[in-house]
């Protein structure tokens, strides 16, 4: 097979549109968007004398109280729910989910994303339990994906340092995760009511710093659904260029040496070409799973120079 005929080197149409390639992403937004209409539309009408059923924020928003007797999927289920009265919290919610999580979907594909996003949640969530039935902070409820969100950003900074928002001057994105993470660390020591949400925040950076220096994959976690996946022999996968061999001639005795000479040297690009096939499975390997934009600049060169050797030898024949 070709490198042309791989799935993932083919040229995708969806490159054109910068949200094609992030549907968990978008599918996210709406549901924030959609619950907070919803949490408006089932608040409670307070009548005394009369049991009054509970709104949509109550019963998912993360209240210590509630999750010591039981309610355990309020870890969860609290990053759905924003505040009712600050639609800031949701508005910078959407901003971050568009700017930073679509790359990072793009990055490590849906699946991962959605695993990452939920995990990062959880542990979230878990954290702000601990911290706050110890007794940090006087805080006892927590709304909102913020902890996702701030481990999507760190991770966005540790895969593109280099990046710069325009804040009246260019700053680096890697500066304002710096401070970020300084600032959330510094007001601990002054023993804040939200200290409990801070420590929850902390916990996302330090994973995303875990996720990217050990390449961890949250879906590699979950228990495989079915007959286990046969992965493909890595033979297969190589690349295989048929190229027919010319029949003998008959050469004059000069030619011959020189013929000699041209099988000594085609016999070293065979063996270059085994290297460069080698090379550009550990590259396709990575585009399959990571996306082109992992991809460093070697790895760049590689993928253009087999492309080129395959578009060669195929206008030969």
């Amino acid at each position: 097979m070709g490198i042309a005929d791989r799935d993932y080197y083919r040229e995708d149409s969806r490159w054109h549109n910068p949200f094609a390639r992030a549907q968990v992403t978008v599918f996210l937004v709406v549901t924030f968007v959609a619950m907070f209409v919803a949490q408006h539309a089932s608040q409670p009408v307070r009548d005394v004398g009369k049991n009054n059923t509970p709104g949509l924020t109550s019963l998912l928003e993360l209240n210590l109280s509630r999750v010591a007797d039981g309610e355990v999927w309020r870890l969860l289920s609290y990053a759905l729910v924003h505040d009712e009265e600050r639609i800031f919290s949701l508005v910078f919610t959407v901003i971050i989910m568009l700017w930073i999580a679509r790359q990072i979907e793009d990055l490590y594909g849906n699946k991962e994303f959605l695993a990452l996003f939920l995990f990062s949640c959880l542990l979230g969530g878990a954290v702000f339990a601990v911290a706050g039935l110890a007794g940090m902070g006087e805080a006892s409820i927590m709304r909102g994906p913020s902890v996702a969100l701030f481990t999507l950003f760190v991770l966005y900074v540790l895969h593109f340092p280099g990046r710069t928002v325009n804040l009246f001057i260019p700053v680096p994105v890697w500066a304002i995760g710096l401070v970020l993470v300084v600032v959330q660390a510094a007001t601990l020591g002054g023993r804040p009511d939200n200290a409990a949400s801070v420590v929850a925040n902390l916990s996302g950076a330090v994973f995303a710093f875990a996720y990217h220096r050990f390449s961890l994959r949250v879906s590699n976690w979950l228990p495989a659904r079915g007959r286990s996946v046969r992965r493909p022999s890595r033979s297969k996968s190589k690349l295989r260029i048929y190229q027919e061999q010319p029949g003998p001639r008959p050469e004059p005795a000069a030619a011959s040496v020189g013929a000699g000479a041209t099988n000594s040297s085609a016999s070293d690009m065979g063996g270059l070409d085994e290297h460069l096939e080698a090379k550009l499975d550990e590259v396709l390997e990575k585009v399959n799973k990571l996306g082109r934009a992992s991809l460093t600049e070697s790895e760049q060169q590689v993928l253009m120079r087999a492309s080129e050797i395959y578009k060669k030898r195929r206008q030969s024949h």
